[in-house]
Order: structure tokens, then C-alpha cells, then sequence
């Protein structure tokens, strides 16, 4: 139950342009039960998901997506 909650939080709140077909079905199936007041995150929402559409720009993020993952890790995991 509790990981459902924070996969849920992440995906109506940061992660929401990466994960949008499980946004399309928590948002039909009435899943978000909360108010989101975080206007950063709901502006980066709106730049990104129409950014997305468009094919050439999603193959770079795709590429790109990995590394910028590890990055905050690379100390990490290079000892």
C-alpha cells in the first residue's frame, strides 16, 4: 500500500511527464485522492509532456535520461 502511494505521489508530481500513460489511468480510475499546490513541478509538467510528443525530442531524452540518473550516484558507485 505504501509503495503504491509513492509511486503515485511521483507520478502526479515530478515524474508525471515520464510515466504518462499511468497518469491517464490513476487520473481515470480516480486513484489521486490529493491537492497538488507544487507550481514548479506542475509548470515543468506542462513544458514537458507536450515536449515529449514530438519524436526527435524524446529520442534525445530517452538517450539521455540514463546518465542523468547515475550522475547524483557516480561517486558512488566508481568506490
Amino acid at each position: 500500500m505504501a509503495g503504491t502511494r509513492l509511486f503515485r505521489d511521483e507520478v502526479y508530481g515530478p515524474l508525471r511527464f515520464v510515466f504518462q500513460a499511468d497518469h491517464r489511468l490513476y487520473k481515470r480510475l480516480g486513484i489521486y485522492d490529493f491537492p497538488q499546490k507544487d507550481w514548479r513541478t506542475r509548470m515543468a509538467n506542462a513544458i514537458m509532456t507536450p515536449l515529449l510528443r514530438i519524436p526527435r525530442f524524446r529520442q534525445g531524452f530517452k538517450t539521455q535520461i540514463n546518465p542523468m540518473m547515475i550522475r547524483p550516484y557516480q561517486k558512488l558507485l566508481k568506490d
